[in-house]
């Protein structure tokens, strides 16, 4: 007998042109096996979305919660913010002569660096459903 989904999992997806393409990129990059790319995207993917998430009020039970929509604008700033400390701990890994790991910060900042330049901005700064 299937056990019917609780509608907060049936919720339509929130999508940007931004999540997208990092969504698209990180598709190639496990195809590719791209560990550090994968690595990358998946983090800056993740701060998206807990930047969505809200504080749930003390007051009594809550079973749902609305997210917080960001706008194109914040979610190009988490995930340049992402690729800004991947370049930071490349120069922290250098500085330690840490070649290899400086590498694996290089490229991950790269693809990030690079799906913020390919993404097209969002025509009303913010989120649709998908």
């Amino acid at each position: 007998m299937a056990v019917p989904k609780p509608q907060h999992l049936l919720s339509p997806t929130m999508t940007s042109p931004l999540r997208e393409s990092l969504r698209s990129r990180l598709l190639r990059a496990r195809r590719e096996r791209d560990t550090a790319a994968v690595s990358a995207l998946r983090t800056a993917i993740a701060a998206v979305e807990n930047a969505e998430a809200v504080p749930i009020p003390a007051a009594g039970p809550v079973t749902e919660v609305d997210r917080r929509v960001l706008g194109a604008d914040e979610e190009r700033r988490l995930v340049g913010d992402e690729a800004a400390d991947l370049r930071l701990a490349e120069r922290d890994h250098r500085s330690r002569g840490d070649q290899q790991r400086a590498l694996v910060a290089a490229a991950g900042a790269e693809v990030l660096e690079q799906v913020l330049a390919q993404a097209p901005p969002s025509a009303s700064g913010g989120r649709t459903s998908a």
